[in-house]
């Protein structure tokens, strides 16, 4: 088996600005026109309670849906049928604003933490619709515009969701960036 490894001596790419991080960061979250958090508890997915948006368990499995608003663009020909059928000309006034239609785009994030089972996964695409767009991410590789809407609060505790922990016992986070701001994630 041959195996290509220049990439492992090219140097490192240079660290992305905060600025322009938090620019991409704007822009993802623009179109998001909204987004529901589900967690696997047993053999199904229940809601997560929205003050846990960001809070994400090595041993479980969650499920996002991602509605994004996607302007929908008319080439000439198709602009000109709209004005034939009486949309966007009146008569003898002035051509009103090109009015942009919008449609709608649902993706869906599933994230595996490092030590939850396959079952969410196989559970998952046992419940999901085969017509939906899913991005599957592990612990550790989630994707920049999935990283983008938890806007720099991304934190991974040890253990179970429904775990109970010991408050008075301290414990300690270790913060990771990985070369961009958008990658920020808190670690336990």
């Amino acid at each position: 088996m041959k195996a290509d490894l220049t990439a492992l001596f090219l140097p490192r790419q240079p660290p992305m600005v905060l600025t322009e991080a938090e620019q991409m960061m704007e822009e993802w979250n623009e179109d998001l026109d909204g987004m529901e958090g589900f967690v696997l508890e047993g053999k199904k997915f229940a809601r997560l309670p929205e003050e846990e948006f960001g809070h994400f368990h090595t041993q479980d499995c969650y499920v996002f849906l991602c509605r994004y608003w996607v302007p929908v663009e008319y080439d000439d020909e198709d602009k000109d049928k709209r004005r034939r059928r009486g949309h966007g000309h009146h008569g003898g006034e002035e051509e009103e604003e090109e009015r942009v239609e919008e449609d709608f785009q649902c993706v869906v994030y599933f994230w595996q933490g490092r030590q939850a089972s396959n079952m969410g996964w196989l559970t998952f695409t046992r419940l999901c619709r085969r017509s939906l767009r899913v991005v599957r991410m592990t612990q550790q590789q989630e994707n920049l515009k999935f990283l983008s809407h938890f806007k720099r609060r991304f934190i991974v505790h040890k253990g179970k969701r429904k775990q109970k922990i010991d408050a008075a016992q301290p414990s300690l986070y270790h913060i990771r960036t990985n070369g961009s701001a958008l990658c920020t994630r808190t670690i336990r």
